[in-house]
């Protein structure tokens, strides 16, 4: 018996392709063979792996007549196919598709038709189960496909919340700028305070750090000086004295 609050988890399986170029066209390699449940037990037919082209200008996969041949597929029926200016009839088969993540569809109805370069077309009818993705960064095609669909894509949120980021990073970055220009101005503050007795500031620091007495307390010889505790330890932090 499962508890209310128990949530069932679904194995997500996705793959990428990157490209060193721009591409006009989406090409993998695809799997195809004979409809299959391995549920149902038996051995699972030979899969043939063929070029494929992803198309979402497709609303089912198409399949050539020599992956027919080469599979010894039978009809399962015959549907009619439009084009821009024509329409024909043509056979249906039923198929089990290895995509490249290594994840099988069963029972995947496709068409026979006239396809170049590659033998498979990948319509919507695959490309609608998961989540879909290309990007031209640099010059350079990344294709990423994700089975099953796990959230939308939305780059206008993306891209707020980018800017988000990059304004915090900015306020983060003039922060760090005036915490720097204080730093500058105490050691000058220091530095020009002991400049009469041409010693360098830093080390007359360390010097009275060590000394049992505070530095509020000491003098510098005729010219006495006085800071509060306050700035005292400001300067001992700024200068790990």
């Amino acid at each position: 018996m499962h508890s209310k609050n128990h949530k069932h988890i679904i194995p997500v399986n996705s793959f990428t392709i990157n490209y060193p170029e721009i591409r006009p066209a989406i090409i993998t390699e695809c799997g195809i063979s004979l409809p299959f449940d391995p549920q149902k037990g038996g051995k699972h037919p030979p899969i043939l792996k063929y070029n494929a082209l992803w198309d979402t200008g497709a609303t089912g996969t198409v399949i050539t007549q020599k992956v027919v041949d080469e599979l010894g597929l039978k009809p399962t029926g015959r549907t009619k196919v439009r084009g821009v200016n024509t329409e024909k009839e043509t056979f249906k088969y039923l198929v089990n598709v290895l995509l490249p993540n290594n994840v099988g569809l069963i029972g995947i109805t496709v068409l026979v038709g006239e396809l170049f370069e590659f033998d498979v077309l990948i319509g919507m009818d695959i490309i609608s189960r998961g989540d879909f993705s290309i990007s031209n960064f640099n010059n350079q095609t990344t294709f990423s496909f994700r089975l099953p669909s796990i959230k939308p894509t939305d780059f206008v949120k993306e891209d707020i919340k980018l800017v988000g980021i990059l304004l915090a990073h900015a306020e983060a970055a003039k922060n760090i700028k005036n915490v720097a220009g204080n730093l500058l101005e105490s050691f000058l503050l220091f530095y020009n305070y002991f400049r009469p007795h041409r010693t360098p500031a830093i080390n007359i620091l360390a010097r009275n750090a060590r000394k049992s007495r505070p530095l509020c307390s000491r003098s510098g010889g005729e010219n006495k000086f006085i800071f509060s505790v306050n700035q005292f330890c400001s300067f001992a932090v700024h200068f790990n004295v």
